[in-house]
């Protein structure tokens, strides 16, 4: 079921880069950039979240491993 949804993830990621880029070329008001960038960051951080959700589901071998996926770098 991830895997349909990486498609809302894609159209979110386009829309907000398609926003951020006509509200620049067209000298829109400053907020409109910032809403197109911010609908760009979420699809974006929504796929990045399913797409290593969905890598850690399809290989059970690695998922043992949790120190492997770890967020922060020592």
């Amino acid at each position: 079921m991830r895997l349909p949804t990486c498609f809302i993830a894609a159209a979110l990621t386009f829309l907000g880069a398609l926003m951020a880029g006509l509200s620049y070329h067209y000298k829109t008001h400053w907020a409109a950039p910032v809403v197109g960038f911010g609908v760009l960051s979420t699809g974006g951080q929504m796929g990045a979240t399913l797409a290593m959700s969905y890598s850690l589901d399809c290989h059970k071998e690695v998922n043992k491993h949790p120190h492997l996926f770890r967020g922060d770098l020592r």
